[in-house]
């Protein structure tokens, strides 16, 4: 059954971007998020690595609560693939806006590939770089 839910989750992420590329409008519903963060942590009890969350209380963004979570998730799972032994989650406002942020100790991403990891389908080589 865990491999449905995750095969399903995989397919609609695939079609999001072809939604919003087609002119599909998020939701605009008030979300906090240091409350959807500490909820999609809470929800991996039993991930390999715990999340650390450290997040300012009392924010607020307009959007989709569903694909802000799916965001929110993505973020503390891609560190925990490559982490070593520890993984901090946070979010916290800056000016006019607010800043999701994950720390890993993994040995990050490299200098070569930072302009790549934002495009659609990107996945880097797992192997050490020299």
């Amino acid at each position: 059954m865990e491999d449905t839910v995750r095969l399903q989750q995989v397919a609609v992420g695939l079609l999001l971007p072809a939604r919003l590329d087609a002119g599909e409008r998020p939701g605009a519903h008030r979300v906090d998020p240091a409350v959807l963060l500490r909820e999609e942590v809470a929800q991996r009890a039993g991930d390999r690595l715990p999340v650390e969350v450290t997040a300012a209380e009392g924010l607020e963004v307009v959007g989709s609560r569903g694909r802000l979570a799916r965001g929110v998730g993505n973020l503390p799972d891609n560190a925990q693939r490559h982490a070593a032994t520890s993984v901090t989650a946070s979010v916290w406002p800056e000016a006019y806006r607010i800043v999701p942020a994950v720390a890993d100790d993994g040995s990050g991403v490299p200098e070569q590939a930072r302009g790549r990891i934002f495009e659609r389908f990107v996945r880097l080589d797992d192997a050490p770089q020299p």
